[in-house]
Parts: C-alpha cells; sequence; structure tokens
C-alpha cells in the first residue's frame, strides 16, 4: 500500500485543500511504475484499445503516464473531468468504442472500484501490489471478479489464457 503523504483533515480551507493536492502529486510522482508494467501494456497495446477509468483528475494522472512515457499507450483517458461514476464512465467508455459491458475487462487494486465494476457488470480482475490485499477482495466476492492475481507475469498470462486481449 502506497501513503502519497494525503493528510485527512477534517476540515480544510480551499488554499489547503490546493496545497495538499500539490503535495500529493509530487510525492505520487516519486513512486516508481510496478516492474513489467511497461513490458505488458507495450504488449496489451498491440492487440486492444487500452483505456483509463480513474478517479483522479488529469491534473493527477498525466504527469505519471508521461513520466513513464506511457501515456500514447492509452487509447482515452476516463478522468474525474469526464464523470465522478465509474460507472457512468464504463457505459461512456462501452458507447465510444461500440462495444458491451461485458466484453470489456477491468484491472484495479481498490475494492472500491470491484464494487463499481460489479454494479455495472464489467469482468473485473484485481491486482494485489496496489492499495489492497487478496484478502480484501475475497471479503467480499463479486460475480464479476473473474481473477485475483498476484504479479504482473500472472496477469498477463491470465489475459492470454482466456483470450482477453493479448
Amino acid at each position: 500500500m502506497h501513503d502519497y503523504g494525503i493528510s485527512t483533515a477534517v476540515e480544510e480551507s480551499d488554499d489547503q485543500l490546493v496545497e495538499r493536492m500539490k503535495e500529493y502529486t509530487t510525492n505520487k510522482l516519486k513512486v516508481p511504475m510496478f516492474d513489467g508494467v511497461l513490458e505488458l501494456l507495450v504488449r496489451l497495446h498491440s492487440h486492444a484499445d487500452l483505456v483509463i477509468n480513474t478517479s483522479a483528475s488529469k491534473e493527477n494522472c498525466l504527469p505519471l503516464l508521461e513520466r513513464d512515457g506511457i501515456l500514447d499507450l492509452f487509447t482515452f483517458i476516463a478522468s474525474k473531468e469526464l464523470s465522478t461514476s465509474k460507472i457512468e464512465k464504463f457505459k461512456l467508455i462501452a458507447d465510444r468504442f461500440n462495444v458491451e459491458l461485458d466484453d470489456m475487462i477491468f484491472i484495479t487494486d481498490t475494492v472500491g472500484d470491484i464494487r463499481e465494476a460489479y454494479a455495472a457488470k464489467i469482468p473485473t480482475i484485481a491486482v494485489t501490489w496496489g492499495v489492497h490485499t487478496a484478502e480484501d477482495f475475497m471479503s467480499e466476492p463479486k460475480d464479476s471478479l473473474v481473477a485475483i492475481v498476484h504479479t504482473m507475469n500472472e496477469l498477463g498470462s491470465f489475459l492470454l489464457k482466456k483470450g482477453h486481449m493479448v
């Protein structure tokens, strides 16, 4: 689990919020990309449109993608500016790419995302090298959770085995 230096202040002024978000962005930019991500993204990019559905603003996520040289691997970024609801963004993504919701695959590291993908009926893979653990994911099983993977190789193998993009 990563600590990006975000405080959980109960009340804060607009100026304090701006400062906290600057600190968050600065700290997040210090976190390196997980080993194997670049290779897997390049491999997936050659077989499918890659889309990011994030709760983050573009201001927060684009610098990370640019820093790691992977921005061009993504066809579309559904950020906070598009909608604050991932469920709504899943529907917008499906419409934009003319695919059925259950033909997409969502990869996440949070239980909250699992819940939203379940509500949208999106097949989902949970990865355990981010925010939540396998135990967290197993504590609320969802029909749309198709796998819990522990390594980048396992993720790539699962996608290949299931014929999902690779």
